[in-house]
């Protein structure tokens, strides 16, 4: 079976077709029909991806997202490889030794090792980690990758824990 995914929605046709086609697609579904509902059941089950409605009965879906991420298990470390981060800590090692890296350098880290494979934009790392009203130049980025690179890679010139997506931006990979 694959990922679970939690379908948390009050219109019973709307459950029966995502359901149907997530299934179908090989995912593993559990459903909620309320939010506080979806949200016990998140937290019991731990999905991998949650889907839901914003107007939703006991509980609206963004009150949902904000309990989620308020939660102590969204303060979890993340591993990749030979590199840890500890969001509750705001602490990185690398096998298992400490690495000192600046707050940005930190939120950069985390936004990619949240999402591995995923393909971000300069702009995206920017905004979450500089913030919306940033209007500095968009090779700060390129500045802190290359450094975050320098703290954490083997060989930083051949990287193999953040690699480069040629025209659009970055991602994080398990190193081979």
């Amino acid at each position: 079976m694959g990922s679970k995914i939690l379908v948390i929605e009050d219109e019973p046709a709307i459950i029966t077709s995502v359901s149907y086609s997530l299934r179908k697609e090989g995912y593993e579904v559990v459903t909620a029909t309320d939010g506080q509902t979806g949200l016990e059941t998140a937290r019991r089950d731990t999905p991998d991806l949650i889907v839901l409605d914003v107007m939703l009965p006991r509980l609206t879906g963004l009150d949902v997202c904000r309990a989620i991420r308020s939660s102590p298990s969204a303060q979890r470390p993340i591993s990749l490889g030979t590199i840890t981060l500890d969001p509750a800590q705001r602490r990185v090692t690398r096998n298992g030794s400490n690495v000192a890296l600046k707050p940005r350098e930190f939120d950069l880290l985390a936004c990619l090792l949240r999402h591995p494979g995923q393909v971000f934009t300069r702009d995206h790392l920017l905004a979450r980690a500089w913030g919306s009203e940033f209007s500095g130049d968009m090779r700060t980025v390129d500045v802190h990758i290359r450094w975050l690179r320098e703290k954490l890679e083997e060989d930083p010139g051949n990287p193999k824990i953040i690699e480069t997506v040629r025209g659009v931006g970055y991602r994080s990979c398990a190193p081979d």
